[in-house]
């Protein structure tokens, strides 16, 4: 062991850092026990020659330790007691200064109206019990210290939502920052929860104020008070978020008293993160859809009334919308107070489906309505087929046939068929009577026009009837049969006329409801997003 220095003041001889390593002595070992050039124990031996070249340094020419750090946490620290507060006076306060920077929001739980976000929370306060004179301790301006050794403020998240941390700012494991002048600064990141009142009256058009509110839980503002660091938290580093754009994130000192404590006024720093939701998602995935299947139900009208997929379509379209529903309660929390927009909008096309699903039951029920059965009342046949037919320009199918076919039909033509029959009826033999002959004449000549549309469609009706005629020797027989033919015909052709009305009734009634959906659609859609508040650009983050 070497002599002791005589400028040593310790009672050692010399410690063994200043010891010189054996291996630095080159006669140390044996040629055969030195280690071989690039091996292990060389490199070791060289790292320990480095390292107590590196405690050398601590020591002055005189061979006395100068650990300036050491010596500063020997002298103030060595006797400080962190349960005491900061502060020189009993009558004086702590005063900490409280800054965040948005790291990410996380997540906006709204069904159970949680916030989840990402800060690095800033802590800063003056204990001059800690302070010292930097040019005694080698210009030292600042030690980085356990938190455990220092008196912290009891700072809390006042309304925490995580059932595994208790919402504490002093819990931090990070060190804190201890300054020459007694200034100390705790940084530390943190993942909070917390609740956050959503407000589903604009969804998803929203936008959100989720207020974090911190302050002491036991220290009144005589004893210590918090300010905000800054008006804004800081975003420095935010990372964006694929849901919610940032809008802003001001912070506020509150004065408050509470029941517990009437003549204490406590102080908190309540900051308040205003976000603002992006539609996109909304729009592919819930709006346009819904839209798309409320327009689908007009194709209810359009569809030919004989096919039967004109009720089961619109029953389709209503269970869908009924799935849309669904999707939005579960999204949105259980509340009361508001009705969201996009929930308005939802059960206003319900209802539009099931109303358009009502109307093509009735235009179904009325285009298979029994004319025999079911008389057409006078008053559906004047407002809805002639004054509502007229309006929507459509008209009865029979007059327009009846038109069509009398301009076709020749008169001269029609007047030659009569003429031959009614010669062949006056020429059968056995009619000698002139009453006879008077009567037929005004049988057929009553019924003439009748007769004009059965001979201009069928030109063998004159030959047939006149062939009929020859083997008839009874007139009374020959008047009983043509008598029931045209009341056959007039019962066919009133028939057919009250089922015409019908038909006519349900096409008026599905043009009608056709039109009047279209515009109820397109009102109720404008009129529902018309509610919607226009805000502000996006500031850029």
């Amino acid at each position: 062991m070497s002599s002791v220095s005589p400028g040593y003041m310790t009672p050692l001889a010399s410690p063994w850092y200043m010891t010189p390593p054996p291996l630095a002595s080159p006669g140390y070992m044996t040629p055969w026990l030195r280690p071989k050039a690039g091996s292990q124990l060389l490199r070791s031996e060289q790292r320990r020659n480095q390292a107590w070249i590196s405690r050398n340094d601590h020591y002055n020419q005189n061979g006395i330790y100068d650990d300036d750090e050491r010596r500063l946490l020997a002298d103030v620290f060595g006797s400080y007691d962190n349960k005491l507060r900061p502060v020189l006076s009993k009558t004086h306060n702590v005063t900490v200064k409280l800054g965040l920077t948005l790291n990410q929001i996380m997540d906006v739980i709204e069904k159970f109206e949680l916030l989840s976000v990402s800060l690095y929370v800033r802590q800063k306060w003056e204990n001059p019990l800690v302070a010292w004179n930097k040019s005694e301790y080698g210009g030292i301006v600042q030690v980085n210290l356990d938190p455990s050794t220092l008196w912290k403020p009891d700072i809390y998240l006042y309304n925490n939502a995580d059932s595994g941390y208790d919402g504490s700012l002093y819990g931090f494991t990070a060190k804190i920052k201890v300054n020459y002048s007694g200034t100390n600064t705790w940084l530390a990141p943190k993942i909070f929860t917390t609740s956050c009142k959503i407000n589903v009256k604009y969804f998803p058009f929203d936008q959100q104020e989720c207020r974090l509110k911190f302050g002491s839980w036991t220290y009144d503002a005589n004893s210590v008070d918090i300010f905000p660091e800054e008006d804004q938290a800081s975003i420095k580093g935010y990372q964006k978020n694929g849901e919610w754009d940032f809008i802003g994130f001001p912070c506020k000192r509150s004065i408050l008293y509470y029941p517990c404590c009437p003549d204490s006024p406590f102080t908190d720093v309540t900051c308040t993160l205003i976000i603002r939701r992006k539609t996109l998602y909304y729009w592919v995935n819930l709006i346009i859809p819904c839209m798309l299947i409320t327009v689908l139900s007009l194709l209810s009208f359009i569809v030919s009334t004989d096919s039967g997929e004109r009720v089961g379509l619109v029953i389709t379209d209503l269970l869908a919308l009924t799935v849309f529903m669904l999707i939005v309660a579960d999204i949105l929390p259980p509340t009361s107070e508001v009705v969201p927009v996009i929930s308005i909008y939802i059960i206003c096309s319900t209802i539009e489906v099931g109303l358009a699903l009502v109307a093509t039951t009735i235009v179904v029920q009325c285009y298979h309505t029994n004319p025999d059965i079911n008389v057409m009342p006078f008053w559906v046949k004047y407002f809805i087929c002639q004054k509502l037919g007229g309006l929507l320009g459509i008209t009865h199918v029979k007059d327009k046939k009846e038109e069509e076919q009398a301009k076709e039909l020749d008169d001269e033509t029609v007047t030659n068929h009569m003429g031959f029959t009614l010669n062949q009826i006056m020429d059968v033999e056995g009619i000698y009577d002139d009453d006879e002959r008077r009567l037929l004449a005004d049988v057929f000549g009553s019924y003439d026009n009748k007769l004009r549309p059965v001979l201009s469609k069928t030109h063998n009706v004159t030959v047939k009837l006149g062939l009929t005629l020859n083997q008839i020797m009874d007139v009374d027989h020959l008047v009983e049969g043509i008598t029931k033919l045209i009341d056959n015909m007039e019962e066919q052709d009133e028939g057919n006329s009250k089922r015409d009305d019908w038909i006519l009734a349900a096409t008026v009634i599905d043009r009608f409801f056709l039109i009047l959906f279209a515009l109820v659609i397109l009102l109720s859609t404008i009129l529902t997003f018309a509610t919607i508040p226009s805000y502000p650009e996006v500031p850029l983050a």
